[in-house]
């Protein structure tokens, strides 16, 4: 059930900020990761290369690999 005011959030931020309809609907096939879909669209709008737009998407989601750390110890041994 979150999916869908978080979706019509992010359709309504990327119509403000002038991203195409199909842009938007690109980047939420392509990019499955909320903080950096909110994120890349300011990035979008203001004409940043595509090189910084993917840096600073993949410095948003490193912060999963702290998260899965604690798991480690879980994961079956070979």
């Amino acid at each position: 059930m979150g999916y869908l005011p978080a979706g019509i959030a992010f359709g309504v931020l990327a119509q403000v900020a002038g991203i195409p309809i199909w842009a938007t609907i690109m980047l939420s096939i392509v990019l499955y990761a909320g903080a950096a879909q909110y994120a890349c669209l300011p990035m979008l709008s203001a004409g940043l290369p595509i090189g910084n737009i993917a840096t600073n998407i993949a410095a948003i989601n490193l912060r999963h690999v702290f998260y899965g750390m604690p798991l480690l110890q879980y994961l079956p041994k070979k």
